[in-house]
């Protein structure tokens, strides 16, 4: 799906230089206030390491900046410009023209039933990763 979605980016001349990570970091700033890089990396479950490059350069086009929290200087939150809010209308149709598009033909209840198979793997994932750091504080 990121590949259809990268596909869908490039396809716009204005959003030629987006990927699919981005359009999701880009989509959970727009619509959570002061979300921090790292609870951006426990939401999409991605590498800190990358998730440094994905907000660089998402920074870098001006569509996101990054502002030190008052409370705590060693942690930023991550803001949405006024150049990001204008193209996040634009991606999430992309994404969802891509979505539609890859549904097509699926029966409604199929794909219902779809959205609770990933949910339930969605739980059980993060499940795993909580037994799994329970497991490593008991040794």
């Amino acid at each position: 799906m990121t590949t259809a979605i990268d596909r869908g980016l490039a396809s716009d001349k204005q959003l030629a230089e987006l990927n699919a990570t981005q359009y999701v970091v880009l989509a959970i700033a727009s619509t959570r206030s002061s979300e921090s890089a790292s609870e951006l990396c426990r939401r999409i479950r991605h590498d800190p390491g990358a998730m440094t490059r994905t907000l660089d350069r998402l920074e870098e086009k001006k569509l996101v900046r990054r502002v030190r929290c008052t409370n705590d200087r060693r942690s930023t939150s991550i803001e949405v410009t006024e150049e990001g809010r204008k193209l996040f209308p634009k991606m999430a149709e992309i994404a969802m023209h891509v979505q539609n598009n890859l549904l097509r033909g699926i029966p409604i209840s199929e794909v219902r039933r779809l959205e609770q198979l990933l949910m339930h793997m969605l739980v059980n994932a993060e499940e795993g990763s909580c037994a799994a750091r329970e497991e490593g504080k008991m040794t």
